[in-house]
């Protein structure tokens, strides 16, 4: 079955890094927000608000950029399967290209190729795709491949049954999927380093992959990280929690202190008075 790619709205135009441009799946700041204003609050795939659709078949967000939605997922039956990338005009839906690619390495559902969104670079206008089987591309903007690698013949990269794959994440000259693929669960940006959270039991794992493609880790630190959190809403409460954790952290046979709670604006402003 076909599943129609729908673009809604007046938020696109051509040029080269566009305010609304949306590079990732979390866009522009990582963070899911748009900084757009006047945005649609209803569409609908009969007309209302629709500027164009295009049928294709994909799992994972559309990335926009420079004036292109770029695209990633599969087509084909049999041994006709194949995933495949395309761009489409973001004013008319036009297909620009496409770029399709055998799929093998893995053991994931053809139903879930396509699993990780394509993410674009704003200054070199690159497009990176991350495949299920562990086949890395790096397309330029007109869909000529700058370069390929097999993240699964290179560097042991597994993948599960389920299809979860990781989408690429861009710094300045660095693509971070080593330590992704690697078993890293999470990667943070902070003053120009990198915080990654790694299950304990694949950090040496992942600090070798990371030393072996020259990239070089400064610490490496063991926390726990609370499956829940309790919200201290008094500031009393909060007194006596933060209370204790003082005390904790001051006695010498303590060597680490963690803890679950948050602390809401309301009650910290009530603290500072």
């Amino acid at each position: 079955m076909l599943i129609p790619f729908v673009l809604f709205g007046l938020l696109l135009c051509s040029g080269t890094a566009q305010a609304a441009d949306w590079p990732s799946w979390r866009g522009p700041s990582q963070n899911g927000v748009s900084s757009e204003s006047d945005l649609i609050t209803e569409w609908s795939t009969e007309g209302d608000n629709l500027i164009w659709h295009a049928n294709f078949i994909g799992r994972s967000t559309p990335i926009v950029l420079n004036g292109r939605v770029f695209v990633i997922g599969r087509r084909g039956e049999g041994i006709g399967q194949e995933g495949i990338v395309a761009a489409f005009d973001a004013e008319n839906g036009e297909k620009i290209w496409e770029h399709a690619y055998n799929i093998f390495h893995t053991t994931i559902p053809f139903n879930r190729v396509g699993w990780a969104s394509l993410t674009g670079d704003p200054e070199t206008g690159y497009i990176y795709a991350h495949g299920v089987g562990g086949l890395f591309l790096c397309f330029d903007r007109d869909g000529e491949v700058v370069w390929s690698r097999s993240l699964t013949e290179e560097f042991g990269r597994i993948s599960g049954y389920g299809g979860r794959v990781h989408t690429p994440v861009v710094d300045e000259d660095l693509v971070m999927m080593l330590a992704i693929d690697a078993g890293a669960e999470d990667i943070i940006g902070e003053d120009g380093s990198w915080r990654l959270t790694v299950e304990a039991s694949d950090t040496m794992a992942v600090r070798e992959v990371l030393e072996d493609g020259g990239i070089e880790v400064s610490s490496a630190d063991l926390t726990f990280i609370p499956q829940n959190n309790i919200e201290l809403d008094s500031a009393a409460d909060a007194r006596q929690v933060m209370a204790v954790m003082d005390a904790l952290d001051d006695h010498d046979d303590v060597q680490g202190v963690f803890a679950n709670f948050d602390i809401g604006d309301a009650v910290l402003a009530e603290l500072s008075e």
